[in-house]
């Protein structure tokens, strides 16, 4: 079993974020999203607009992801990838 691990804001989700996810799942069994914590988010003033949890939330919705979390700390990807221990991962 493959566990793919995909890392990002995913702040106003779009096309663009939907079919990189896609893309991500068909070439593992299991897709897990990380999303960068609030306090990480470089996006401009106002952002995020969504809180990490609420993003996280709608990646749950997706049916190519199998589960999504609020990653933790500066380092997030490197917390992610030791927490989830992925056989792939995938950064748009």
């Amino acid at each position: 079993m493959i566990t793919g691990l995909a890392l990002g804001c995913f702040d106003l989700l779009h096309f663009g974020h939907v079919a990189h996810l896609e893309a991500a799942r068909a070439l593992c069994n299991r897709l897990v999203v990380c999303v960068t914590p609030d306090a990480y988010v470089n996006k401009g003033p106002h952002r995020p607009v969504f809180t990490a949890e609420q993003r996280a939330e709608v990646l749950r919705a997706l049916r190519c992801v199998d589960e999504a979390f609020v990653g933790e700390g500066p380092e997030v990807a490197l917390n992610a990838l030791a927490q989830v221990r992925p056989g792939r991962y995938f950064k748009g």
